[in-house]
């Protein structure tokens, strides 16, 4: 019953796993903690999308953007940093989905994210007394209020339910 747009989202796995470890994730726990990378390079990155944009208009279909799977695709700095070169060389950024820790999104400007074609990133935050190392970085107010005013859209989701935390807390954590 929704409205259908005319164009398709294309896929790319840049990785599996994620070297952030939390003890929560089965992600984590099925890649024993590590990290590994499918799409090695931004240049890599920058053309499979070319690529891909190709092959869907050879077959008579319009990409209107891309989701890349890849838990933490802003810790490989490098990568990122690298593909942002490419968008810039080329001067065209594609419609981009992706995943972030604020760990890796602190390693950023907002408007080099947004020059990559990031449009909508996806984050988790935990409590802040739990101690995960993709927490740290910047104010997460902060990082979300900076990434909105350039556009970017944030879904953040929020683990709840762990032993040290109570009613008090979680309120005080989702705030």
């Amino acid at each position: 019953f929704s409205y259908q747009r005319p164009t398709k989202v294309a896929h790319i796995a840049g990785g599996l796993g994620c070297p952030n470890g939390c003890d929560f994730c089965c992600t984590s726990h099925f890649f024993r903690r590590r990290y590994i990378p499918f799409v090695k390079t931004g240049r890599d990155l920058h053309e499979a999308i070319l690529k891909m944009e190709l092959e869907a208009r050879a077959a008579g279909d319009d990409l209107g953007g891309f989701i890349l799977i890849d838990e933490d695709f802003f810790l490989q700095k490098q990568r990122a940093i690298e593909y942002l070169e490419c968008v810039r060389r080329e001067g065209r950024a594609r419609s981009i989905m992706g995943f972030g820790s604020i760990r890796g999104l602190s390693q950023f400007t907002a408007d080099e994210i947004a020059e990559m074609g990031f449009e909508t990133i996806w984050t988790a935050f935990e409590s802040p007394s739990a101690g995960y190392e993709k927490m740290k970085g910047r104010d997460l107010g902060t990082l979300f209020r900076d990434l909105q005013s350039h556009g970017i859209a944030i879904l953040a989701s929020m683990i709840i339910g762990f032993p040290h935390q109570d009613r008090a807390g979680i309120l005080s954590d989702f705030e």
